[in-house]
């Protein structure tokens, strides 16, 4: 059973097209996650470093204007060693799985993907226990 710490549950979603960003927002209108949007490397860093302490899951475009989705996921990792973390790429997944998997990451999902795919595979990180998640400061 999930314990509800204070309402909804904030993940991070780092996308540089904004279709994509509209499009996740409402395939998980219902899912009680708040969304915080970044559509830059530079964006999602701060909001990740201001938030880092409510946000339980990350979803990196890995292809973003400034740094990259393995990029921040490294100093995400700084903050918070074990927050979850989902790949996003319309790069093809035989040339970027293998990198994925070895920067860290839980999973990746492809664009463009199925809504009904992607919002159980969210749902499954949030309805994670986020016990003892290690914040550093």
């Amino acid at each position: 059973m999930m314990r509800q710490e204070g309402g909804k549950r904030k993940l991070l979603l780092a996308e540089d097209d904004e279709p994509c960003r509209l499009l996740v927002a409402e395939i998980l209108r219902g899912s009680n996650a708040k969304i915080i949007d970044a559509w830059d490397g530079a964006s999602a860093k701060r909001l990740y470093k201001q938030h880092a302490s409510d946000i339980v899951l990350v979803i990196l475009d890995i292809c973003l204007p400034g740094l990259d989705g393995f990029e921040l996921l490294k100093y995400y990792r700084t903050i918070n060693p074990r927050i979850p973390a989902i790949a996003l790429s319309a790069l093809s997944p035989a040339l970027i799985t293998e990198k994925c998997e070895a920067a860290g990451f839980d999973t990746l999902i492809s664009k463009p993907f199925d809504s009904t795919e992607f919002y159980k595979t969210v749902i499954s990180f949030l309805k994670k226990p986020q016990q003892n998640l290690a914040i550093a400061h």
